[in-house]
């Protein structure tokens, strides 16, 4: 079965969607996360305001991603997979490498924690699910031969 491209302007629906409803999850989990891990209130990482912005830029950089792959590749779905995958595990490196070295964040990031450093995982990879369900989602076409 193959899938049917999504025109421009549904990618780009379904982008700004799915941005809204990942921002709020990440929003909510880093409030959440800051509160059971007792984070600093220095801490800007887990702080709504750069959580929903950089929320925010990294979905519609995920949507442009897709919208060139759509226009220009083919078996966008896969190569989408492929490339969202491999920029969620690398961005796990940060809040990883944070985690083991909380005294190597930088100054303008605010006091950081192993704990809270680890609970920026999960706002590394909402955004990432997010997008892959949200865009190469199709509904399912029955064929009705007779």
């Amino acid at each position: 079965m193959t899938n049917t491209p999504l025109s421009t302007k549904t990618i780009w629906l379904r982008g700004a969607a799915v941005t809204g409803i990942a921002t709020v999850i990440n929003v909510l989990v880093a409030t959440v996360s800051a509160i059971a891990v007792d984070a600093s209130p220095t801490f800007l990482a887990l702080t709504p305001g750069p959580v929903a912005f950089l929320t925010i830029v990294l979905m519609a950089a995920g949507t442009l991603t897709y919208a060139i792959l759509n226009r220009f590749g083919s078996r966008v779905d896969r190569w989408f997979a492929v490339i969202a995958i491999v920029v969620a595990l690398l961005s796990l490196a940060a809040p990883i490498l944070l985690a083991v070295d909380p005294s190597q964040a930088p100054e303008r990031l605010g006091q950081a924690s192993t704990a809270s450093a680890s609970a920026l995982v999960p706002l590394h990879l909402i955004p990432a699910a997010a997008l892959l369900i949200a865009l190469r989602w199709r509904t399912a076409h029955t064929s009705t031969d007779g």
